[in-house]
């Protein structure tokens, strides 16, 4: 172990259990800090997920977990029951709404999506009751925002792997959602937030009603409604301020080698297009097109060592882009249950959630969503909307035609629009018999994810751009004057596009509209799961019972995606001088179709025995083990199984050991994704600039599950000097073996350059084939990168989570606290066997280089509620640790320094049993900011920091009023 660490836990040990805190007596379980009036503290009764499907006590299970009542995380962070959870250290590389960005719509993984330890969010496990929930989004991800966050009582995260007991995907652990389906009266919610910038307003209304009809009936029902107007980082300057990491020594090569180290470059624009427009050949290149008409040569700006990269000047900067998205959420929960009898329960549960996102909610604001530009187009000499002089400086230069690269800015951009749907429909039974219980269910999912993003038809675009005088002396768009009557038909309304110069026009805004075009996707996903546990004591053992649980499981799941983008289906050339070779129909977003579908085979078994009790070294000892044989209908048969083992050695001290081989198998999109082609930027180190080129992403149907090997061990103490104090140290040892992974193509490039061209990883980065390697005129430019994922990868992460909680009587009132540490001491990937395993914890580099997430080695929360009959204070302090630029790139920048956050909640409840409850929070009371940090790929095209590391919003304020009747 780490020195420092092993000091800092013994310190935090020493400390905590100071017999000068004892006051009050703590229950076994960890508590939640301030239960509400109508909820009991956790029980081992109510106890669903401890990593085992045998019921245990959450400090009793052998593996590592934490219980976080409702009420406390919606005190902390009430904008969202998530954005509580979130909050917690071990949730890190989660995203939310505020943390997501913008970039995003072309993948579909919008809301909210938790990830233990950094491992992935599609390597975490999310439960509802104890049930598997099916993906929402079709990459395989639940968007954890539907779960009905009124009814939720608490949740359960067990972190370390548990795919023998829970089935595939549980490779970090499992996050399960407890409702309380048997509520009975009314209840709801109505709140307000807003940024003290005045921005990022939102507001939830929810309401539960449950109810006994008769002797046998219950009904719990929720309705729930959530609004955000989101916020655009150009709001939060400096850190919308075009900045980008550049090279600091111009000239000096690669940026990111020791010659030319990384800084955060501000104010950056990438030499792409123009406004109005920037020649690129003949000779009138360099010159830039300003209103319709004008031109004068370029201004570049400064130069940086990225090249393709200035500091202001005239090239084009993004805008417009939304940090937190514009999105409305609606949820309904209706469960029904049935007492068929005095052993037998039936219920019905349906869950339904609709969620929209709005990029730009076309208002006619300029700049938002995604800039639309024509790029490095060719345009002919004989286009009557070229100036005179220059129309004759190139009849004299004998050219023909040139190339020129133009944003648009003129209009507005309708951006980018993302609809989702989604319900999920349970019909069960359990009972008992005897002294065992059992279970058996079918579920039914369903979910629709339909994209919309305002781009551009390249053929319409081909065609408007290559305007001629037609014998009447009008200006047409040449295809109209075809001699084939297919093409004529086919651009009969076409109309003339003037790009030279901004404002080019009247006529400029309908021609547009002739080009504009939607490309759209849209993705139904579904699953259909049966599911029967049976678990019980078969017998009593010397030191107890022998408890057992078994069960089985079908699955089938099925992927629908269908387009209008298809990027295999090519624009048609008939009739058109200027459409780029092998052009897709769409300039900017062309989305694949899929179509799959698999089965999955389960069968599980699972053992706790007692060993010893009541012995002088032990108080109690048990073993805990499990397998889990899973067939796939793509790839075969995989086993997992578990051993753990719990020692308490006396009252109060409790040991406990998890060893486990966990799979993630993948999802349909990594399967069956057929190809989708995105622009991107992307530095070529092959000619040394920044270029644009098509980024092609494409399924595998060849890969198989990721096998996981985890190892988790951990103490509980709970002293009798110290009543009321519990105390738990887990490590955690995670070692992920042919992990499902892209390769890092920014390393690819590198790696293939390093060997001039004969490295296997240059197949990734597509150029012409007809030159050789050895060119690097513009002509060998990278055309496409290709990610196709494989089971490639490795990661090893290995931590520390701490978890102490305490509570004691004060001057009338209780005092509750609950301390979260997340130590990260290893989190290494490696993309594949051709590539260097890379150490990540404790390092960043932003964005710009493919490689993992950004993993601060340390991560706190302190938790503190004052309450008394009536009022109640909650005071919340987070941390976040500093981390070092790199490792991938050498930086000439200071580190990010450690950051606390602080949030405050007041509340005040009144009336018959102070079932109404007022209250106010300010969360990151002190206007934290973000470190700064430059990240790419484009200027103006990401939030200046870390967004899914530090927030983002600033102060923000959340009202409300809660009530019961």
């Amino acid at each position: 172990m780490n020195k420092k660490l092993a000091f800092s836990v013994s310190s935090l040990a020493a400390i905590l259990a100071s017999p000068a805190l004892a006051l009050a007596q703590q229950p076994t379980t960890a508590p939640a800090i301030s239960p509400a009036p109508d909820q009991a503290e956790p029980t081992v009764s109510d106890i669903v997920v401890t990593g085992s499907r045998i019921v245990r006590d959450g400090s009793q299970a052998p593996s590592p977990m934490t219980v976080s009542a409702a009420e406390d995380l919606n005190k902390v962070a009430p904008t969202s029951l998530i954005a509580g959870l979130t909050q917690l250290p071990q949730f890190s590389g989660s995203l939310t709404n505020t943390s997501a960005r913008s970039i995003a719509a072309i993948v579909g993984n919008h809301g909210d999506f938790v990830n233990l330890h950094a491992i992935g969010a599609v390597r975490t496990l999310v439960l509802q009751d104890g049930r598997r929930l099916a993906p929402t989004t079709f990459t395989g991800l639940v968007d954890t925002s539907i779960i009905p966050q009124l009814l939720v009582k608490r949740v359960e995260v067990v972190t370390a792997g548990a795919s023998a007991t829970y089935g595939s995907d549980a490779v970090s652990g499992v996050v399960n959602f407890i409702l309380d389906d048997k509520f009975k009266g009314l209840k709801g919610v109505v709140q307000g937030s807003i940024a003290s910038r005045g921005d990022n307003e939102n507001y939830r209304v929810a309401l539960a009603y449950g109810a006994q009809l008769g002797d046998r009936i219950n009904i719990v029902a929720s309705v729930e409604r959530y609004q955000t107007g989101g916020f655009q980082f150009q709001n939060r300057p400096p850190y919308g301020n075009y900045n980008i990491p550049v090279g600091s020594v111009p000239g000096g090569g690669t940026p990111g080698l020791l010659p030319n180290p990384l800084v955060d470059g501000r104010n950056i624009r990438f030499a792409l297009a123009t406004a109005g427009g920037n020649i690129l050949t003949g000779p009138f290149a360099n010159n830039v097109f300003t209103t319709s008409g004008v031109y004068r040569p370029i201004d570049v700006g400064t130069r940086t060592g990225s090249p393709g990269l200035f500091v202001g000047g005239d090239y084009h900067k993004w805008d417009g882009q939304w940090q937190a998205v514009p999105a409305t959420t609606n949820t309904a929960f209706l469960r029904v249950n049935f007492e068929a009898s005095d052993e037998i329960t039936a219920f019905l549960q349906v869950n339904g959630a609709k969620t929209k996102q709005r990029y730009a909610d076309g208002d006619g604001r300029v700049g938002q969503g995604q800039t639309l530009y024509p790029l490095n187009r060719t345009y002919f000499a004989e286009n009557p909307f070229l100036p005179p002089a220059m129309a004759a400086g190139l009849a004299a230069a004998g050219e023909t035609s040139f190339r020129m690269s133009r944003m648009i800015l003129e209009t507005a951009n309708n951006g980018t629009h993302d609809d989702s749907k989604y319900y999920n429909a349970a019909l069960g039974l359990k009972g008992d018999l005897g002294q065992f219980r059992w279970d058996l269910t079918y579920q039914h999912s369903w979910s629709k994810y339909r994209s919309r993003n305002q781009d551009m038809r390249q053929d319409r675009l081909a065609a408007a751009t290559d305007a001629v005088l037609s014998p009447s002396g009008q200006i047409v768009c040449r295809p109209t004057l075809s001699l084939d009557p297919a093409v004529r038909d086919r651009f009969a309304g076409c109309l003339p596009l003037n790009l030279f110069g901004q404002g080019s026009g009247t006529q400029f805004a309908d021609a547009l509209a002739y080009v504009r075009d939607v490309s759209q996707y849209a993705a139904v996903t579904k699953l259909d799961n049966i599911a029967a546990n049976v678990t019980g004591e078969l017998f009593d053992l010397p030191a107890g019972p022998l408890s057992v649980a078994v069960g089985a499981e079908y699955r089938k799941s099925s992927l629908n995606m269908t387009s209008n983008s298809d990027p295999l289906i090519l624009s048609d050339p008939a009739g058109l001088r200027n459409l780029p070779a092998n052009a897709p129909r769409f300039l900017l977003n062309n989305f694949a179709t899929a179509n799959g579908s698999y089965e999955v085979k389960e069968a599980y078994g699972e053992v706790a025995i007692p060993i010893l009790k009541d012995q002088s070294f032990a108080k109690s000892l048990e073993l805990n083990a499990a397998a889990r044989i899973t067939d796939y209908s793509t790839s075969g048969t995989v086993t997992t199984w578990k051993g753990g083992a719990v020692w308490e050695v006396l009252d109060g001290l409790r040991f406990r050991a998890t060893r486990s081989r966990d799979i993630r198998a993948p999802t349909l999109f990594d399967l069956f994704n057929r190809g989708a082609a995105i622009d991107a930027t992307f530095f070529d180190p092959h000619l040394q600039k920044q270029i644009v080129v098509s980024r092609v992403t494409r399924g595998n149907s060849d890969l198989a599950p990721e096998v996981a090997n985890t190892l988790s061990l951990g103490v509980v103490v709970q002293p009798r000097a110290v009543p009321g104090l519990t105390l738990s140290i887990d490590y955690y040892d995670v070692k992920l073996k042919g992990a499902i992974q892209t390769l890092n193509t920014d390393l690819a490039a590198r790696t293939c350059e390093a060997s001039g061209g004969t490295s296997s990883l240059c197949a990734l980065i597509v150029r012409n084939p007809a030159l050789p390697f050895s060119d690097r005129t513009d002509a060998n430019a990278a055309t496409a990168i290709i990610n196709t994922p494989a089971n490639l990868a490795g990661l090893k992460t290995r931590g520390f989570d701490i978890e102490a909680s305490y509570r004691r009587p004060m001057l009338g009132g209780d005092l509750a606290t609950r301390l979260f540490v997340t130590y990260v001491d290893r989190y290494t990937i490696q993309d594949s066997a051709l590539q260097a395993p890379v150490e990540l914890a404790g390092w960043t580099e932003g964005i710009i280089s493919s490689v993992g997430a950004s993993v601060p080695k340390v991560r706190a929360s302190l938790q503190a509620t004052y309450s008394t009959d009536g009022f109640s204070v909650t005071a919340q302090e987070r941390m976040v640790g500093r981390m070092k630029r790199g490792p991938i790139n050498i930086w000439a920048e200071r580190d990010l320094p450690a950051v606390f956050y602080t949030d405050l909640t007041l509340s005040y409840r009144f009336g018959p049993e102070r079932a109404t409850e007022l209250f106010l929070t300010a969360n990151n009371l002190f206007d934290r900011k973000p470190p700064f940090i430059a990240t790419g790929p484009s200027p103006g095209l990401y939030m200046a920091t870390l967004t899914d590391v530090y927030d983002t919003v600033g102060l923000a304020f959340t009202a409300g009023v809660r009530f019961k009747f």
